[in-house]
């Protein structure tokens, strides 16, 4: 729940204040909540990003924001998950 406004939450929505449970396919292991993006590692150690883009940072090789969690290709632990403002 909380501000969604660039599709952190991966509801599709703007903003709830009710807890929601969001669909995914796969076991999830961990979930990082940043301002404006969310990362997460399913048990198959994937690596899942949605939110904010403007710069990149999901590092899905554009500038487009996510409303849904999208797989980076990549194995969580080729990676460090750092969540900050940008």
């Amino acid at each position: 729940c909380g501000h969604n406004v660039f599709g952190q939450c991966s509801l599709r929505t703007q903003n709830t204040k009710l807890f929601t449970r969001v669909q995914f396919h796969t076991p999830i292991m961990s979930i990082f909540a940043g301002n404006y993006h969310t990362a997460v590692i399913t048990c198959d150690n994937d690596l899942f990003m949605a939110g904010n883009n403007c710069s990149g940072q999901l590092g899905l090789n554009d500038l487009n924001d996510r409303v849904e969690l999208v797989s980076v290709g990549l194995k969580a632990k080729d990676v460090c998950i750092t969540l900050a403002q940008h």
